[in-house]
């Protein structure tokens, strides 16, 4: 399925006046996909994204909000996330990633502190001594294939191992 298949999909309006009115868009497609990677890495407020990209802060909201799903869709998803629903192929994966060496690459993002003692202690890392999302990527050596992600756990992990 194709970027311009799911734009229709997504615009199911019946458009009464012609198309191409209007004021033109400030950020163009690669710049709004950037901006939604940017929010995604770095989880930045909406208002400083805005900022960086020359935006109001409810257009770089919508521009994330817009761009967010179409990425989920178009984007491969991990050899793990492909292969959990069905436990007989889990395991023969799980087999076969057992005879490669992987790379593994954690990072930790800060976060705002939760208001809850409890949730705060949860996220509480003492390495970045703040609040943080711990995220996880595993792939295999050559680089070209995702084996699993795991983004937004809470910050003192060190290793997330759950999944593979």
């Amino acid at each position: 399925m194709g970027w311009a298949s799911i734009k229709r999909k997504r615009t199911k309006k019946v458009r009464i006046i012609a198309g191409g009115g209007g004021r033109k868009p400030k950020l163009s497609v690669g710049q709004k996909i950037i901006l939604t990677l940017v929010y995604l890495r770095h989880m930045t407020t909406f208002q400083l994204l805005g900022i960086q990209f020359g935006v109001s802060e409810s257009t770089a909201n919508d521009v994330f909000n817009y761009w967010l799903p179409i990425l989920r869709e178009l984007l491969p998803s991990s050899l793990i996330e492909k292969v959990k629903k069905n436990e007989s192929d889990y395991e023969v994966v799980k087999e076969i990633l057992t005879e490669y060496e992987l790379i593994v690459d954690s990072y930790e993002q800060v976060r705002e502190r939760p208001g809850d003692n409890e949730e705060q202690e949860k996220y509480f890392s003492g390495k970045k001594s703040n609040h943080t999302f711990k995220s996880q990527i595993i792939i295999m050596p050559d680089a070209r294939d995702i084996v699993d992600v795991v983004a937004g756990e809470p910050g003192p992990k060190s290793d997330i191992t759950n999944n593979v």
